[in-house]
């Protein structure tokens, strides 16, 4: 009950609130204090594309957002109370917002699922023990929010809880791992090592695996199957389903706390102690003859874009890698994050927030811009567009200005 009051509430505040999401041109100034200028970025051609304000009254007094995410078409920022503020990505639009109930307790990147089977209420026991007897549900799409004790699913377009297991029927998800989810199962792994499917529909654990302990990486799940990774170095592929089904083994001998990156160009495992090796994420065969050698500690994501993989090394520098072969294309002493792929550029963010755009393929620079005033930026190599946030609640997504419209294409280019 409380979930759907909160959703009536959620689109009412939306309706009032459709236009406040402005184009680059005509929005208040003040909403750009303290911001580097828009005649700034107009001379090496860039621009506020969109940017948004908080709902009024929606952020509590000295609460302010943690990071901003990509989940499905949606950018969702979360704040240190634990509060989902969902904006439509290529517009700004603001969609909806959701409480986590224990605000004290982490929260797990949000997971986007697409065509979510959710019955309207938990199936009856015959249902669950004979699921074709249970009526056919209308497929959605899903966020997937859970904690270390309980799972939520909403829905992705309205905010709407659809499933609210925050009185924890599993309770025991390895606090270092966050877990991955399909249309049907969320997967998490136990603090002993126990690898467990739960039924998203009917709240039930539907099978365990031993044998992953030290698990400390997220969990990932791409192409039917999930990816763990842990602190032996092994790398694991087993199939999704009613039952668990190892597809293949890996191991690169040395710890893995870094986040796998796993997408139609492969299996990208960054070891701790400074090897970056690449795998088919199909068949776990091995895609360069030798793993990549950094000089650093290993522990942010590697990021993939058609031609290269990025990877920052803690003490070291920031790396791009020839995809294809695994071999040095060039270095950035202080960069550290790619925020946009626009053309044959890559947009590198280095470690006092200066955007430099550069040659993806020389590392040649083009231009460097201070990112002044903005907190928290979104790694991605998937659109031309750039979404970072100030702390205070203000969001903007920044552009070329020859870019054009931001469609659902350009957002999630391959």
């Amino acid at each position: 009950m409380r979930g759907v009051a909160q959703w009536l509430v959620v689109t009412m505040v939306a309706a009032v609130l459709a236009g406040c999401a402005a184009q680059a041109g005509g929005p208040p100034q003040s909403e750009f204090g303290g911001l580097q200028s828009k005649d700034a970025l107009a001379k090496v051609g860039w621009q506020y594309y969109w940017n948004v304000l908080p709902p009024p009254g929606l952020l509590q007094s000295g609460e302010t957002l943690d990071r901003i995410l990509m989940v499905g078409d949606a950018l969702v920022c979360v704040t240190d109370q634990n509060r989902l503020i969902a904006y439509e990505a290529s517009t700004g639009r603001f969609r909806w917002y959701y409480n986590v109930r224990s605000p004290d307790r982490k929260v797990y990147d949000p997971i986007f699922v697409k065509d979510v089977s959710i019955h309207e209420a938990v199936p009856g026991l015959a249902a669950i023990i004979d699921p074709e007897k249970a009526p056919m549900a209308k497929p959605f799409d899903a966020v997937v929010v859970h904690t270390a004790h309980y799972v939520i699913v909403l829905n992705a377009m309205t905010g709407k809880v659809v499933r609210d297991d925050s009185v924890g029927r599993f309770q025991d998800v390895s606090p270092g791992a966050g877990g991955c989810a399909d249309s049907k199962r969320f997967y998490g792994v136990t603090p002993k090592g126990l690898c467990f499917a739960y039924d998203l529909d009917s709240g039930i654990r539907t099978w365990t695996f031993g044998g992953y302990s030290g698990v400390s990486a997220p969990l990932r799940e791409f192409a039917g199957q999930v990816f763990l990774a842990n602190q032996d170095g092994e790398i694991m592929a087993a199939q999704a389903g009613k039952s668990l089904k190892m597809n293949w083994m890996q191991s690169i001998s040395e710890p893995i706390v870094a986040p796998l990156a796993v997408s139609k160009r492969g299996l990208f495992v960054a070891g701790e102690q400074g090897n970056l090796q690449g795998f088919e994420s199909i068949g776990g065969a091995r895609t360069w003859k030798e793993p990549f050698r950094c000089q650093g500690r290993l522990v942010d994501a590697p990021q993939v874009s058609g031609r290269t993989v990025f990877q920052y090394a803690q003490g070291d520098t920031f790396y791009a890698v020839n995809l294809s072969d695994g071999k040095k294309r060039w270095t950035m002493k202080n960069g550290r994050t790619v925020l946009a792929i626009v053309g044959e550029e890559a947009c590198i963010l280095d470690a006092r927030r200066v955007l430099r755009v550069v040659n993806e393929e020389t590392g040649k620079e083009k231009y460097a811009l201070p990112m002044t005033g903005l907190d928290l930026f979104l790694p991605t190599t998937a659109s031309d567009g750039i979404w970072a946030a100030a702390r205070d609640g203000r969001v903007f997504c920044l552009r070329p200005l020859s870019a054009g419209r931001l469609t659902l294409d350009k957002l999630n280019a391959p």
